[in-house]
């Protein structure tokens, strides 16, 4: 299979390398990802998910996570632009990422 060959990208092994491929893009978890169980449970209720399936929600919400996200993407210089800060629309960022608690700490990158 062709992904089985390194090729130009080699994945980190050991202690670092992996860093070196990180592409420069970060990406935040839904906060739908992180209470799947409950959500199937209350679309299709209790009997949906089969007894032995290991789907279960997070022990942490998206609320929890956020400032820690913002702080990450400080620390890289991640660039983007914001749909929505604080509950507001602040650009024509992507319209299905969660609220943010400020903007991308560098603006989005040119497209050539």
């Amino acid at each position: 299979m062709p992904y089985r060959q390194i090729g130009a990208f080699r994945p980190g092994d050991g202690v670092g390398g992996a860093g070196l491929h990180w592409a420069g893009m970060h990406w935040r978890v839904l906060p739908e990802e992180l209470s799947l169980r409950t959500r199937y449970e209350e679309r299709y209720g209790r009997g949906f998910i089969p007894d032995g399936m290991t789907i279960q929600d997070h022990g942490v919400s998206y609320e929890e996570l956020e400032p820690h996200y913002d702080f990450a993407e400080k620390v890289f210089g991640t660039s983007g632009q914001a749909f929505r800060v604080k509950g507001q629309a602040v650009g024509d960022g992507n319209p299905f990422e969660a609220d943010r608690s400020d903007q991308f700490p560098l603006p989005p990158q040119k497209n050539p």
